[in-house]
């Protein structure tokens, strides 16, 4: 069972997702780090 159904079978629903306002990186590598954005 995925997540989906499963949030389904709760009776949940997930809102979509909103569309960017603004040109930028959602992820930035450097070394052994992840420096995520929006996330």
């Amino acid at each position: 069972m995925g997540a989906a159904e499963r949030l389904a079978e709760l009776g949940l629903a997930l809102p979509p997702v909103a569309a960017p306002v603004a040109a930028y990186v959602p992820a930035v590598r450097h070394g052994d780090l992840l420096f995520t954005s929006g996330q």
